[in-house]
């Protein structure tokens, strides 16, 4: 994968380990200075006890003048391992 793109992901709470086992089209980097993207993920209780994800993209380098984000939301009878799976499905 030389030509992979690559991230940094920025979240306390993620099980990276999953990611990198199950989204492999990418190549994932430790220091966010050497990413083209950095991945910045947050989350926070809804008013009806689920949860919304927010996954900010943030360019770097040759990507720097690119960013998005996507939010979703996930019911509150999900467990830890459907809100991983559903992180990766949106």
């Amino acid at each position: 994968m030389d030509k992979a793109l690559k991230i940094y992901v920025d979240c306390d709470f993620c099980d990276i380990s999953y990611l990198k086992e199950n989204f492999t089209l990418v190549n994932y980097v430790r220091d966010r200075k050497e990413a083209d993207v950095q991945i910045i993920i947050t989350r926070m209780r809804t008013g009806s006890g689920g949860r919304e994800f927010s996954l900010r993209f943030v360019g770097r380098n040759s990507f720097a003048q690119k960013s998005d984000t996507l939010v979703f939301h996930l019911p509150s009878n999900y467990t830890d391992d459907e809100q991983r799976s559903a992180m990766l499905k949106n």
